[in-house]
């Protein structure tokens, strides 16, 4: 039955990627904002760096660059009640002619606008997961393009939100894009689907699916935990990790990890419609494939964005007949 339901679209910003429920009832949601070409080299994008990129999508009209922001929705109001920009929090060093111009390096808390590692340079950020903290009422945020995640203080006002207060609290994966790093001091490459363990504790573990290097082929599931000190002059300290999965998978785009009631882990290996469960010892103990298919440009595909386990005793599912009734019935060639 559909009780709610929120259409987050026009010409500014539209909702992509994922969502995230708050304990207050709010809910939190990711959307690109659309920024004419213009305005984006008023804020100092660079379009001569884009012709020194590799494998740069050449076919990609260049008349808008999307940067990402986040919005809290109020579900009994249908109004924004909270907002937070990237557009608000950049830095650049090509144009001085700008107020957001200056040295990557001394500005660890901004992001820097001209940073590149993605054919689709025009989707500058490209976050692709949100989880927030009750208990420590933070915001942590996976930047696929940047191979980082980033942390964002949600206990300020959407004006504080706008000024240096609202620049990122923590960032970790490749402190090349601030000017604190070189490709030898990278970890994350193209990571998905960061959460907390339990997000009702301010000093939660976290987990990260860690797409991994074209090069190497190799996907992993991170378990962390925030660093005691997170920074020392400009360059964020790494976390402490606590496990890190082994198995022999990888998922080139999309996926997730999730860590289960009973310690297990449980990866969405995305492009082939892959689940497994595995344990803290890196054993599959379950295994599935989507068996649904569709057709997109004459090619047959099963891939799922992410998968997420709920008990049996989840509200949802209340005197809900949870038993198998028999083989899915496809037909690929629909």
């Amino acid at each position: 039955n559909l009780v709610w339901e929120y259409i987050f679209d026009s010409p500014r910003f539209t909702q992509h990627h994922d969502i995230q429920p708050m304990p207050n009832g709010n809910i939190l949601v990711l959307a690109k904002e659309h920024i004419p070409m213009e305005e984006a080299i008023e804020l100092g994008f660079d379009l001569d760096i884009l012709e020194t990129l590799p494998n740069r999508n050449t076919n990609e009209p260049l008349d808008e660059v999307d940067l990402d922001s986040i919005f809290e929705i109020n579900p009994q109001t249908d109004t924004v009640v909270w907002e937070w920009h990237v557009s608000d929090h950049l830095i650049q060093e090509t144009s001085p002619d700008f107020p957001n111009y200056g040295d990557i390096a001394d500005f660890p808390r901004r992001i820097n606008l001209n940073y590149h590692d993605v054919p689709r340079v025009t989707d500058t950020i490209h976050m692709n997961s949100i989880a927030y903290n009750g208990a420590s009422d933070l915001i942590i945020v996976s930047a696929r393009s940047f191979s980082e995640i980033w942390v964002i203080d949600h206990n300020l006002t959407t004006e504080n939100a706008r000024g240096t207060q609202g620049d990122l609290i923590y960032r970790w994966g490749n402190p090349a894009t601030y000017g604190q790093g070189t490709e030898d001091d990278r970890t994350l490459y193209y990571q998905h689907d960061v959460r907390w363990v339990d997000d009702s504790q301010a000093d939660s573990h976290l987990t990260v699916f860690n797409n991994g290097s074209r090069e190497n082929q190799q996907s992993h599931v991170i378990e962390f935990k925030f660093p005691t000190d997170w920074m020392t002059n400009n360059a964020f300290h790494p976390p402490e990790l606590i496990w890190e999965s082994t198995v022999d998978v990888f998922a080139i785009n999309m996926s997730g990890g999730q860590y289960l009631p009973n310690s297990n882990i449980l990866i969405t290996l995305a492009p082939d419609g892959h689940f497994v469960e595995i344990t803290q010892d890196n054993e599959i103990v379950w295994d599935y494939i989507n068996p649904i298919y569709q057709t997109i440009d004459n090619v047959s595909t099963n891939r799922v964005f992410r998968a997420t386990f709920y008990p049996v005793d989840f509200a949802g599912f209340e005197n809900k007949n949870l038993q198998p009734r028999g083989e899915l019935e496809i037909d690929i060639r629909q």
